[in-house]
């Protein structure tokens, strides 16, 4: 219920009686000249009375958190939004002064302000939880008594802050990973037309370096078209069957030139029930690649990368990828899924291992998109296991069990 604490003395009594004095003086029948009885009062009052509940419940049902205060700044009610925000109950807010409840200097003085008979507006963080929330807050001066009064309403827009913030960043990540091959690229061209022109051996290095970093413009493209992709709200996901085994054959292949210069091994690891799967088959082989990318991207000279499926609960597929590479350090593991955000303190082109630094979060969005999730295990210079968890890939026949599997190993 409404925390009203101070509205069960003075206020609900003159405004109950005022309720049911205009019900009673405007009842019908008066103009006929009907004689009142105290039928039509008490009826007046129940009326009131049910006014003030369904009121009570209307303020108590907004989402957005409210508050008023008397002129001196007591609280008079509070909704249980502003009760949840203030990690407390009725009886250790009504009645208690705002500057008790409250010890953000901007969100008094705003309050301060409303109470001039002035609407104040501004933008305040609070603690909960062991966690920063941004609101924007809004006083206004209200009646609310003989000396007036302060209704104060906050709105949560952590995570509206939060996208335009990663908006911000990305554009400005975006530019500078664009503008680091494009500089090498215009450096080089400068060179052959000019110093480099009659130097065959300066030339064939250029040319090469003008070849690593188109390939790198690719791929950061293309990458940045996988994420926009995911991220678009028109993106629709296909469902389809899929072989597995086929995944990884196709995967053998595509990672056949990276595996060959430096003796890495792939081995993939299907359950025969979890051969066929039904899911988007592109945000699948997205997933896979990326992670398996990943795995051999950091794993040590000669290292085996290693890919399982197996079945979960209630038709869910547990896909795992793991190598023994260098491993991610604990303090970086939770930032991982960001855009442009590389394990790897190494930030310029010509790092034999570096990648776009998106890889990780079109992961993070495709899966999103499929309602899965994705869970990383890592010790430093040991290596990592990405497991990933795709409810209602595997179709599971009502009543009938041990159903053959589809495979083709």
């Amino acid at each position: 219920m409404l925390a009203i604490g101070h509205w069960s003395g003075a206020i609900p009594v003159a405004l109950l009686f005022g309720a049911g004095l205009w019900a009673y003086c405007n009842r019908p029948g008066k103009a006929e000249g009907i004689q009142p009885d105290e039928a039509a009062g008490e009826q007046a009052v129940s009326d009131a009375k049910r006014q003030v509940l369904w009121l009570e419940r209307v303020v108590d049902a907004v989402d957005a958190p409210v508050l008023a205060a008397d002129a001196t700044g007591r609280v008079l009610l509070a909704n249980q939004a502003m009760l949840g925000i203030l990690e407390s109950d009725e009886g250790g807010v009504v009645g208690a002064r705002i500057e008790d409840l409250f010890t953000q200097a901007d969100l008094i003085e705003l309050v301060g302000r409303a109470r001039r008979e002035v609407t104040a507006e501004g933008r305040v963080r609070l603690s909960r939880r062991q966690r920063t929330f941004l609101y924007d807050a809004t006083a206004r001066h209200a009646a609310l008594g003989e000396s007036g009064g302060v209704v104060l309403t906050l709105r949560d827009v952590t995570e509206l802050a939060s996208a335009v913030q990663l908006k911000t960043d990305f554009v400005g990540n975006a530019s500078h990973e664009l503008r680091t091959p494009i500089s090498a690229i215009r450096a080089a061209v400068d060179t052959l037309i000019g110093p480099a022109r009659n130097d065959p051996a300066m030339r064939e290095r250029l040319a090469t370096m003008i070849r690593d970093h188109v390939l790198r413009l690719e791929d950061l493209v293309a990458d940045l078209l996988d994420v926009s992709r995911f991220e678009s709200p028109e993106y629709e996901v296909r469902l389809s069957e899929i072989d597995l085994h086929e995944l990884c054959a196709e995967l053998d292949t595509l990672t056949g030139p990276m595996r060959a210069e430096r003796h890495l091994t792939l081995v993939c690891e299907i359950a025969d029930e979890a051969c066929t799967v039904r899911t988007d088959r592109s945000a699948l082989m997205l997933i896979v690649r990326n992670l398996v990318d990943n795995g051999l991207k950091f794993s040590h000279d000669g290292g085996t990368v290693r890919v399982s499926a197996a079945p979960g609960e209630a038709g869910e597929l547990v896909l795992e990828v793991v190598d023994r590479g260098i491993g991610i350090p604990l303090a970086q593991q939770q930032r991982i899924f960001e855009r442009f955000y590389q394990v790897d303190a190494a930030r310029s082109g010509s790092h034999p291992r570096r990648g776009t630094g998106l890889g990780l979060a079109i992961v993070k969005h495709a899966l999103r998109r499929l309602g899965g999730s994705i869970e990383v295990e890592s010790i430093w210079q040991e290596g990592t296991t990405m497991t990933v968890r795709l409810p209602g890939a595997l179709s599971v026949d009502e009543g009938v069990s041990g159903s053959e599997p589809r495979c083709h190993p």
